[in-house]
């Protein structure tokens, strides 16, 4: 959560309607609900920039006219929810302005900051790439709160959505890249809605720096800590905020799904929004109710942080869940009208006509019948899906009560005040048969207070009967923005003023029935719209819950439909406030052993949240307390493994295995000790919530595993994840130092090839030793020619041409490595010569043990020419090289480096006569040379080299390859 610290010394309200002025959207013109219809952080009261071009001119003028009579109240500059002359005439007088003043933004306070954490484990290091396409890495991203929001990302891979396949092009060479996929539903299903393409980009080169203010600029909203498991991570960041400001290209990043269930606070529904509207507020959607601003904990939006919105809804259902009680079911009865079933609706039972629209002569409100197609002919379909829609169905909204409840839905009659008696006292009863838990009425009448005194007391009575039957009577209150507890004055002479309640709302007044108001958008102020109560007494507004929530096209999504689109919308009012709560009362009745409505009504408004951004909004709806009311005050923690992800394998010796989970509790937080546990090893170890952990290599015993986390609180609830990975043998590895690969050595007649191999098994102890000679086999041209790391083969034996030499090694577990292989190829013999040297020690292939400084290897070779003898001490060279990382990566192609002069020689010769003399009438040289082996490798391998040149400037060579073990 966001914490907007004011400016001054003290908070103020220079236009005293209860909002600070720090974080108020409109600071001199009062507006208690912040309505911000174009979420540019502008109030609309003081935004007359219909056009969001930052200044009212002659453009803002046409957008009204387009505006009026749509029902849009952007243009409401007078907050009266009219849209007239009065509203132009101020739009008029505001030219030439700016919009606002506002109070400060997230990002203004809290500015965007992005850095590197490598402790962030992804769920997956890297996925296979696509066909033809390199393998694709994956970072994640976590953004910090009071929840911490983990997304694992490919870090070489955008988005973008276009009509323009050319800017898909252009983006793709601006970053040395390519388009991997595209979709265009335009042509593949007739649906006028841009491409989406899949592009492979190198961010290496975008300007991290920028990134902050660049982020900033494009959503006022983001702010806080944002950190990324790589460096890669980052740049791709900066380069979706260069192609987003420079080029005005919507690219995103290419985001992981990982797996869905409330367990994991991971849930899907609708992937789509209609006309990709974004969340109320102006949040982007995400198909994850758990991140709805309507469902989540807290959530994180400007302006929230005195009083958030914070209905916890979808973390509610995961602790009932947690709790084994979501099999324990309950029963709503709906009475409204307009019931279309879809994939949406949890089990129910109808009562009356289903896919019979709603024939409320008042229009919802509007004065006129329901117009075809709207939301108020469909109203119950609308009710079902704000209060009960299936949560992680994939399909739809999600509800409170989705996962707890079987519904009955009672049509509703046409009915003036007298047919409501007669309905509730005659009909009702008929459709109460289910015995349901809660009834929910999202509907009302206002009724002449001196016509309650006749109409009231039966309907108090049939509340009172039902809740002590069982059933919680759950009503909305209604949309004319007016306090339900107005009072007037009876007035007469000599006398005092009797004052009285003007009018009673029914249902909403009646005793026993939990009336229910609705908040703004993403703030806890009221909602314009909404009716409310100044009285604290149980006959007036009880309790507050969001009015703008998703639901569906009623008549697309239902049943009925070939093709059901389940793309979603926003509806506004009471009627789903109430529902909403009604969806909670589910989760708490099924929470508890013994259902009491009365105690169920108790849960709900004395775990309310009791303070908010509107005075008169006493309770806002808190459905993790309650439900944790229904559970004895006690819920089980949270627990998720984000590392390793199921289904991962791991070689023996090589990989190591890094444990990661996330994990809080409503009464604990994250002070709690994560315990480890396989299957196959027993315990493991313990971590802390959000921290990893890496297993070396050698950490889990070969085999299937199931890697279980588990959790406790200080109740003793406890919470367990678990994940299957396998540990498998990693096959040997072995690599042919001599001869090089490239570029292909020559040889001719009468000269010997020299064969030598190295081979490495990852989990032989030493780790990365040496397979036997016994267990290593050379090929030539396809054909088995001998064991042994070191070999020779004389040239004459082969033809003239290419020839291929291939070395394979099989471990301990008969499983063969991959061969490794090179070409060589026989030229004839020339005619002058290079001269014949031969370096006979230290032998090809032999290993020294490394003490921890110089190694001491005696070298003795010769040097013989046909045409002049053997050649001198003088005309030889002494030459070493170094592999500059292990055996893995090359075949010693590097250049050699004369370093005679650099390393410890002594001559020793076999008569007493010094070099360059003959030393017994044959001419052998003996060295001590001092090879040190690299820092920090296990194995270095060093390549010794004798060059001798003749007379005639030819050059002859010789080079053995020498293994320092640092652990032998």
């Amino acid at each position: 959560m966001l914490t907007l610290l004011p400016l001054m010394a003290s908070a103020q309200d220079a236009d005293l309607d209860g909002v600070d002025d720090d974080v108020d959207n409109c600071t001199l013109v009062a507006n208690p609900d912040q309505h911000d219809d174009d979420g540019d952080l502008y109030g609309d009261v003081c935004d007359s920039d219909l056009d969001n071009n930052g200044t009212t001119d002659g453009n803002d003028i046409a957008e009204f006219k387009w505006l009026m009579g749509t029902g849009d109240l952007e243009p409401d500059l007078n907050g009266d929810a009219v849209v007239d002359y009065r509203d132009l005439g101020l739009l008029n007088a505001r030219m030439g302005q700016a919009p606002g003043p506002r109070g400060v933004t997230a990002a203004d306070v809290d500015p965007p900051v992005f850095q590197l954490d490598s402790g962030l484990i992804p769920s997956a290091q890297e996925m296979d790439g696509l066909p033809g396409f390199p393998v694709r890495n994956v970072g994640r991203m976590r953004v910090d709160g009071t929840m911490p929001q983990d997304v694992d990302v490919v870090l070489n891979e955008v988005v973008l959505l276009t009509k323009d396949p050319d800017a898909a092009a252009d983006l793709a060479s601006r970053w040395g890249g390519a388009v991997m996929t595209s979709f265009d539903p335009d042509a593949t299903l007739g649906i006028p809605a841009p491409a989406m393409y899949l592009i492979l980009v190198d961010p290496t080169g975008a300007d991290i720096s920028s990134l902050p203010a660049m982020m900033a600029t494009l959503d006022p909203r983001i702010h806080g800590k944002h950190d990324a498991s790589h460096g890669e991570l980052l740049e791709l960041l900066a380069l979706i905020a260069e192609e987003r400001v420079n080029f005005g290209l919507d690219v995103s990043m290419n985001v992981l799904m990982g797996k869905h269930g409330v367990a994991e606070r991971t849930v899907v529904e609708s992937a789509a929004t209609m006309g990709g509207v974004a969340q109320p507020g102006g949040a982007p959607y995400t198909p994850n109710a758990f991140e709805w601003t309507m469902m989540e904990v807290d959530p994180d939006i400007p302006g929230d942080s005195l009083f958030p919105v914070d209905t916890r809804a979808m973390e509610a259902v995961r602790i009932l869940d947690a709790a084994g009680r979501t099999s324990n079911r309950s029963r709503t009865l709906i009475w409204d009208g307009g019931f279309f079933p879809n994939a949406d609706f949890p089990p129910f039972t109808p009562v009356g006509p289903m896919r019979a629209v709603n024939t409320d002569p008042s229009g919802c409100g509007t004065g006129s019948p329901p117009a075809p197609g709207s939301t108020c002919e469909s109203h119950g379909t609308h009710v079902v899906e704000a209060g009960w829609g299936l949560p992680d169905n994939g399909f739809g909204t999600a509800g409170p009560g989705g996962a707890v409840t079987d519904l009955t839905l009672l049509q509703s009659p046409v009915v003036d005040v007298a047919e409501i008696v007669r309905f509730i006292l005659e009909s009702l009863p008929t459709a109460l048969a289910s015995r349901p838990q809660v009834l929910n009425i999202s509907a009302g009448f206002d009724i002449p207070a001196g016509w309650c005194l006749l109409a009231c007391p039966p309907l108090d009575w049939m509340t009172r009967t039902l809740t002590s039957s069982g059933t919680l009577v759950v009503a909305s209150a209604g949309n004319a923005s007016r306090n339900v507890d107005h009072e007037d004055e009876i007035c007469i002479l000599f006398f005092p003023c009797i004052p009285f309640e003007s009018s009673a709302s029914v249902p909403c007044e009646l005793d026993d029935v939990l009336c229910v108001g609705a908040t703004a958008y993403e703030r806890s102020a009221l909602a314009s719209y909404s009716n409310w109560g100044s009285n604290s007494d149980a006959n007036s507004v009880d309790i507050y819950a969001p009015g703008n929530v998703w639901s569906v096209n009623a008549l697309n999504a239902e049943n009925a439909n070939p093709s059901p689109n389940d793309d979603l919308q926003i509806i506004t009012g009471t009627s789903f406030a109430a529902p909403f709560v009604s969806g909670v009362a589910n989760l708490v009745s099924s929470g508890r052993t013994t259902v009491d409505a009365r105690r169920v009504r108790n849960c709900i408004l004395n775990t309310a949240h009791d303070t908010s951004m509107s005075l008169v909004v006493r309770r806002r709806i808190n459905a993790v307390d309650a439900v944790r009311c229904a559970l004895g005050g006690r819920s089980h923690p949270f627990l998720r493994i984000i590392g390793p992800s199921s289904g991962s394998s791991f070689e023996e010796g090589i990989a190591a295995v890094s444990l990661g989970a996330d994990a809080d509790d409503a009464e604990d937080g994250t002070a709690l000790t994560i315990e480890w546990t396989s299957s196959r090893d027993g315990f493991i170890t313990t971590t802390s919530p959000g921290v990893g952990v890496s297993i070396g290599p050698s950490g889990l015993s070969r085999g299937s595993h199931i890697l279980t986390a588990t959790v406790r609180d200080s109740s003793g609830l406890v919470a367990t994840d678990s994940v299957s990975v396998t540990v498998t043998n990693p096959l040997p590895i072995t690599t042919i130092v001599t001869p090089i690969v490239s570029p292909p050595q020559t040889y001719y007649a009468g000269q010997t090839i020299d064969l030598y191999g190295v081979s490495q098994d990852p989990n032989e102890t030493p780790a990365f030793g040496p397979l036997e000679d016994g267990q290593v086999r050379w090929f030539l041209d396809g054909s088995f020619l001998g064991t042994g790391h070191t070999r020779t083969r004389s040239a004459s034996l082969l033809s003239p041409g290419f020839h291929e030499f291939c070395f394979e090694g099989t471990d301990d577990d008969l499983e063969s490595g991959p061969r490794d292989c090179v070409w060589i190829e026989i030229v004839p013999v020339p005619s002058d010569m290079e001269p014949d040297v031969d370096l006979t020690s230290p032998p090809n292939g032999s290993s020294y043990a490394y003490p921890g400084g110089p190694v001491s290897v005696s070298l003795v070779w010769s040097a013989n020419d046909d045409e002049d003898g053997a050649i001198p001490w003088s005309q030889t060279r002494v030459l070493v090289s170094r592999s500059p990382s292990s055996v893995y990566s090359d075949h010693l192609a590097t250049p050699f480096a004369d370093v005679t002069s650099q390393v410890n020689v002594s001559t020793i010769c076999t008569n007493p006569l010094p070099p360059p003399l003959f030393c017994g009438g044959t001419f052998q040289t003996f060295y001590i040379l001092d090879i040190e082996a690299l820092p920090g490798s296990s194995s270095t391998i060093v390549r010794i080299k004798i060059e001798a040149d003749d007379s005639t400037g030819n050059t002859g060579e010789d080079f053995n390859d020498v293994q320092i073990l640092e652990f032998l």
